[in-house]
Formats: structure tokens, C-alpha cells, sequence
């Protein structure tokens, strides 16, 4: 496996993580949520990525990104779903999108419906 996770622009996510450099990591999180390096993201990591208010990316591209990590090792991260989905707040308009995604698709029943717990309404 490669240090160099996305060719353009050429992020090295572990280089990031070492250094802890949460803005970077925040600012290319459209990119880095794809890759193989943020399957291997440990949970405590996941959690504080998610809780900055500065990821530069919709809500819907969260839950997304959430649900490919809890789907990744589903044994071992289950531990994890009630204290990350607590990070994502969907609209009823969001979840209904997010529940024609693969990733929701493929999720434990128990994913799905700790993101249904997630839907906020808005007026």
C-alpha cells in the first residue's frame, strides 16, 4: 500500500495523521474519505475528524463516509456506531438521499438505524 493516497494533489494522509494536521486533513476530506488509508483510521481518530466544524464537505458526504468506515470492519466497529452517528445531523431530505447509497445499502440494520436517530427536522 502507498503513502500517497490521491495522486492530485498528492495528500499523504499517514504523513497528515502523524502531524496532526486536522485543517489539511479537514479541507481535503472530499478526497481522503475515498481511500483506502481512511478505512484504517482508528475509531478515536474518526471521531475527532468528524466533530470539527470545519470539514469542508456536505453532511450527506459524512453520513457517506461514516458508513463505508463502519462497513469496513463491522465486527470490530460496531462498538463505534451510537458515538460517531452522534456527530451527523441529517435532514429528512439528506437521509432520504443517503439511504439509496451503496454504503447504507450494505450497513447493519443497526448502522441504519442509528442514523435514522440522526434525522433532525427542519422547517
Amino acid at each position: 500500500m502507498t503513502d500517497v493516497i490521491y495522486t492530485a494533489g498528492a495528500i499523504n494522509i499517514k504523513y497528515m495523521f502523524a502531524c496532526l494536521q486536522w485543517k489539511r486533513i479537514a479541507r481535503h476530506f472530499g478526497e481522503i474519505w475515498k481511500t483506502d488509508q481512511f478505512l484504517l483510521l482508528t475509531g478515536e481518530c474518526l471521531k475527532l475528524l468528524l466533530s470539527r466544524e470545519d470539514l469542508t464537505c456536505s453532511r450527506l458526504l459524512h453520513a457517506r463516509a461514516l458508513l463505508r468506515w463502519l462497513n469496513y470492519d463491522r465486527c470490530s466497529r460496531s462498538a463505534w456506531v451510537e458515538c460517531l452517528t452522534e456527530y451527523l445531523r441529517l435532514s429528512p431530505q439528506e437521509f432520504g438521499a443517503i439511504t439509496t447509497s451503496e454504503e447504507f445499502l450494505i450497513a447493519s440494520c443497526e448502522v441504519q438505524e442509528a442514523l435514522r436517530k440522526q434525522v433532525v427536522c427542519t422547517e
